[in-house]
């Protein structure tokens, strides 16, 4: 086995944290790992905000307190939405003071706007200038000093290198040379060794959650390399649970300008482009289900009355329960039982047959509930006990969740997050007889740019979401209405039915479902 210091080949196993190779890694890796302990971030970010609120109470000396008070919350708050509070690697802060002028004026409008008449409104008016030079010579004078910390070798994060490429050798040698930018560069991942490395290769990009636990780092900078993108992406899904760690990646094609304005950070011209971090366990995911406990029960208290109505009127169609309970997969694989009018006439396959548009099971109270969506408002049930969420990846059986996991690229991972009543899949127009995968790119892009003004969106775009035919519907309403049009034109060509795929079972349950 080859140790830790020594350059790796693809093939060869990495080494865990109980064998040998870890006592032959070299020195200077240990001392990382040793100082990582204590070099974790946020250091200058709280720094930042304590002394901004020391400058923006001065500035605003002689108003009252609620003015003050008001002053400095609405500054730090606006301040902060535009990651001014965020930790950076290039610690050049001109391009900040714009955003800072803009946050302080802005919190001293709005004071000045709730209190017009007010003596307070010229005093926090005439504080916007000495606040903005304020807070701005406190991040000059900060980072002065961090940078002499980080030069004399204080502060440095353990970092590891996605891409042992020309790019990766690049970064390298930049950190290296440069200590001011605060990271240390320990190693690569990647599935390639290149003779003129630097540093060694600590194993393939397959094990880079591994060796982010081994080596206690803080930092990962995506380059490029050998690998393919998508096992990066999955390697880097993988380490995700490592809430300390921070991303970043080189953009492509950075040598042509495209991130011009649009890159976080920069490491001695190189721009980067910080990945953003699990939402889970964030002030503002904690947000997310007060809200859904708030909604969900209001909600059920209003419609009350209409659950008794459809009750009864279930009752009266057909036998059986009023309510539906069947088993679908959540978030992280953990089963919930998912409540919801019943609609069809009992049977004992729920769990691995395919519902179709047209199945005789559905009753003709069932279609009515399916096709204006009531039929999903007990769910409102899970959400208030919190199994689910209002807006999430629709959860899925599990005997389909396997199949589809089989076939479709990343499938599993829509699974990161809660399962929701209605989702980003769902207001663009996917549900019904529409494709799983293009539903599983929708909901891992809500993943990746949750916001709770995101969730708040799609709530509001679901009422119209529900109000139309799903897309599956409008397609074939298009296709029949093509085709007459075609075929009064005498074009037999265009008037051809649509070919079908091959029905090979679950391929093409994969394909198209219902809701």
């Amino acid at each position: 086995m080859t140790s830790l210091g020594s350059k790796r080949q693809p093939d060869e196993p990495m080494p865990g944290p109980t064998e040998p190779a870890l006592a032959a890694a070299p020195r200077e890796v240990d001392v990382h790992r040793r100082m990582s302990s204590r070099a974790r971030w946020g250091g200058l970010d709280v720094l930042l905000f304590f002394t901004d609120c020391i400058v923006l109470a001065l500035a605003s000396h002689g108003a009252s307190r609620a003015a003050q008070l008001g002053f400095v919350v609405g500054s730090v708050v606006l301040v902060g939405l535009q990651a001014g509070y965020r930790h950076r690697l290039s610690l050049h802060w001109g391009r900040e003071f714009p955003r800072l002028v803009i946050a302080v004026a802005a919190a001293a409008a709005l004071v000045g706007a709730l209190g017009p008449d007010s003596p307070d409104n010229a005093i926090v008016l005439r504080a916007i200038v000495p606040a903005a030079l304020g807070t701005a010579a406190t991040r000059c004078i900060l980072c002065a000093v961090l940078k002499l910390r980080r030069r004399g070798g204080q502060g440095g994060h353990p970092t590891l290198v996605v891409g042992a490429g020309l790019v990766g050798q690049r970064i390298v040698r930049h950190l290296l040379e440069h200590p001011e930018y605060g990271l240390t560069p320990i190693g690569f991942v990647d599935d390639a060794v290149d003779d003129g490395e630097s540093l060694p290769v600590l194993g393939s990009v397959t094990d880079l959650a591994e060796v982010v636990a081994l080596f206690d780092v803080t930092s990962v900078i995506v380059a490029f390399g050998v690998t393919r993108d998508d096992p990066v992406v999955d390697a880097l899904r993988s380490c995700a649970h490592h809430r300390d760690v921070n991303v970043w990646a080189v953009p492509r094609f950075f040598e042509m300008g495209l991130t011009s304005g649009g890159y976080d950070d920069e490491i001695w011209g190189l721009p980067l482009v910080r990945m953003r971090r699990p939402v889970l366990g964030t002030a503002e995911w904690r947000l997310k289900r007060l809200f859904d406990t708030a909604v969900s029960a209001a909600s059920l208290l209003l419609l009350a009355p209409a659950f008794l109505a459809i009750a009864g009127a279930i009752k009266a169609s057909s036998p059986g329960p009023v309510f539906f309970r069947q088993r679908r997969v959540g978030q992280r694989g953990v089963p919930v039982d998912v409540l919801k009018f019943r609609t069809m006439l009992e049977n004992d396959d729920d769990n691995t047959t395919w519902t179709v548009t047209a199945d005789e099971r559905v009753t003709r109270l069932g279609r009515l509930l399916r096709a204006s969506s009531i039929d999903e408002l007990p769910q409102l049930l899970n959400v208030l006990r919190g199994d689910m969420s209002l807006v999430g990846p629709r959860p899925e059986r599990p005997f389909f969740v396997e199949a589809f996991s089989k076939q479709i690229p990343r499938y599993g991972d829509r699974h990161r997050l809660p399962v929701g009543m209605t989702g980003l899949a769902q207001v663009n127009g996917l549900r019904g007889d529409t494709s799983i995968e293009e539903r599983s790119v929708f909901d891992n892009l809500y993943i990746e740019n949750w916001s709770l003004w995101g969730d708040v969106i799609i709530l509001f775009r679901t009422v119209h979401a529900v109000l139309r035919p799903p897309r599956s519907v409008r397609m074939e309403t298009h296709q029949a209405t093509s085709s007459r049009l075609s075929e009064r034109a005498g074009d037999s060509r265009a008037a051809q039915p649509t070919p079908k795929a091959p029905d090979d079972g679950l391929t093409r349950v994969s394909a198209r479902r219902s809701a």
